[in-house]
């Protein structure tokens, strides 16, 4: 079961979520970010506390975003991952998501070998 809570606080919105993600997921997060930003909210977070799964390839809209985010002069970051969800994040994103990712360099996987 998937679940998100919003919480805005001033230029800053927070996206917590639960679950896990697949493609259907990741197309509500899309709109709900979007309804964020336009109640003006120049930084979004997605907190990945609560994720307990996540289809790689059903996250690469979330970085298209980020890109997009961050060549207008907004922020979208992802927080709160466990190691597995990082290591997901990581594949996806293999070397391209610094823009999406708050996560210390040092922890997140260079590439994986299989």
């Amino acid at each position: 079961m998937f679940a998100m809570m919003s919480q805005l606080n001033g230029q800053q919105g927070t996206l917590k979520l639960r679950g896990r993600l697949g493609q259907d997921e990741v197309d509500r997060i899309l709109i709900a970010i979007e309804r964020i930003v336009a109640r003006g909210c120049g930084e979004v977070s997605l907190d990945l506390a609560g994720v307990t799964h996540a289809d790689f390839r059903a996250l690469r809209p979330l970085f298209r975003m980020a890109d997009r985010f961050d060549q207008q002069g907004h922020a979208l970051r992802v927080t709160n991952m466990n190691d597995y969800i990082r290591d997901v994040f990581g594949v996806a994103f293999a070397g391209e998501g610094e823009t999406l990712i708050d996560e210390p360099e040092a922890e997140l996987p260079d590439v994986v070998n299989g």
